[in-house]
C-alpha cells in the first residue's frame, strides 16, 4: 500500500468514524432507529442453514481464535520478510485490538437484544469482530503485495481477503451480535489503524537511511 493510498484510507475512515462516535454519543436513539430498519431487513433472511452458515463465519474470529489469527500473522510477518516488517504488522494488529477494547469501554454501547442469535458479552461498538478482520486480513493483505509479484495472483487474493472481512462484518449483523453502525466502525477503525502505521512505517523505513548512505 502506497504512501498516497494510505493517507486516503487514513482520512477517510477516521472521518467515518468519528463522525459515528459523534452520532452514538449524541443521538444514539436516531442510530439505533436506522440500526433497527437494517437489521429487520437482514432478519427476514432467518433461516437454519442460513443461521448455521453465518455462525461460522463469526466464529472465525472469536476471541480464541483471534489470539491464533494475531500471533499466526504476526510470526509469518517476521519469518517471510524482516524485522522491520514484521514488528509493522504486530504493532498494527496489537495495536488496533487495544484500541478497540479501549473505544468500547469509553462508548459502553449495549448490544442488540431482540433477535440475537449467539449471545456475547461486553460493549456493542464498535464491533471487535470487524475491526479485527480488518487488522488480520488486511495485514495479509499487505504481506501478500510483499511477497508476491504476479499482479493477478495478488488481484486474486486482496478480492479473496476484502471478501473475507465484509462476510465477518455482515455476519455480526446476521446473528444479532452488533448493529450495523458497530460493524461500519470496526472496519473504519481497523483500516484507521492499518493505514496509519502503514504511513508511520513508510516514514520511518530503515532502508531509506541505508540508501541514502554515501
Amino acid at each position: 500500500m502506497n504512501k498516497r493510498t494510505s493517507w486516503l484510507l487514513f482520512s477517510l475512515c477516521l472521518l467515518i468514524f468519528l463522525s459515528l462516535l459523534i452520532l452514538i454519543s449524541t443521538v444514539p436513539l436516531r442510530v439505533t432507529a436506522v440500526d433497527s430498519m437494517i437489521r429487520n431487513w437482514v432478519n427476514q433472511f432467518h433461516s437454519p442453514v442460513a443461521n448455521a452458515f453465518w455462525e461460522q463465519i463469526t466464529s472465525m474470529f472469536n476471541a480464541q481464535a483471534s489470539v491464533f489469527w494475531a500471533f499466526g500473522v504476526s510470526l509469518a510477518a517476521f519469518i517471510g520478510h524482516d524485522w522491520y516488517f514484521g514488528l509493522q504488522i504486530t504493532s498494527t494488529i496489537f495495536g488496533g485490538l487495544i484500541l478497540n477494547h479501549f473505544v468500547k469501554i469509553v462508548v459502553c454501547r449495549p448490544r442488540p437484544v431482540i433477535r440475537v442469535l449467539m449471545h456475547y458479552s461486553g460493549y456493542s461498538f464498535p464491533s471487535g469482530h470487524s475491526s479485527t478482520a480488518v487488522l488480520i486480513m488486511g495485514s495479509l493483505i499487505l504481506m501478500v503485495n510483499h511477497w508476491l509479484h504476479s499482479r493477478h495472483l495478488k488481484a486474486l487474493l486482496d478480492t479473496c481477503l476484502v471478501l473475507i472481512i465484509i462476510l465477518v462484518g455482515f455476519s455480526r449483523i446476521f446473528v444479532g451480535a452488533h448493529f450495523p453502525s458497530d460493524v461500519l466502525a470496526g472496519w473504519s477503525l481497523g483500516v484507521f489503524v492499518l493505514s496509519g502505521i502503514n504511513l508511520l512505517a513508510i516514514k520511518f523505513d530503515p532502508s531509506k537511511v541505508i540508501h541514502q548512505q554515501p
